[in-house]
């Protein structure tokens, strides 16, 4: 008796499927695994405040780290807690909102982004 074999596509192979996927997730970070993130970019140097300042929104809203990249200085509402993604997951936009330490970080960074050499550049 002849052995049937069976095709098995590229796609099982290679990649979980979405809902295995969603299923593992991530693992999160620590509250200890947090603070030391935060710790290393706790300068005064202008990459210090750029960094802590997208470590903070990284952290606090979920936010994926190209829609961090594609956000511009007009996408951020420091005084009310907001940032606009303009395209984020399936290319959509949304607001997200932000706590008052991220705010505050924001804040510090776009002080000492006004100096720079880039500061001119539309994006954040």
């Amino acid at each position: 008796m002849a052995r049937r074999r069976r095709r098995v596509g590229h796609r099982s192979l290679n990649r979980p499927q979405a809902s295995q996927a969603r299923r593992e997730g991530h693992p999160a970070l620590t509250d200890g695994q947090i603070k030391g993130l935060l710790k290393a970019y706790r300068g005064k140097g202008f990459r210090d405040r750029r960094d802590e300042a997208i470590v903070r929104l990284m952290l606090e809203t979920a936010m994926r780290a190209g829609e961090c990249a594609d956000i511009a200085l007009a996408d951020t509402d420091v005084r009310r807690g907001l940032v606009t993604v303009q395209r984020g997951k399936g290319s959509k936009g949304r607001i997200v909102p932000f706590g008052l330490q991220t705010g505050r970080s924001l804040d510090r960074y776009l002080h000492a982004r006004r100096t720079h050499r880039l500061a001119d550049s539309p994006k954040l």
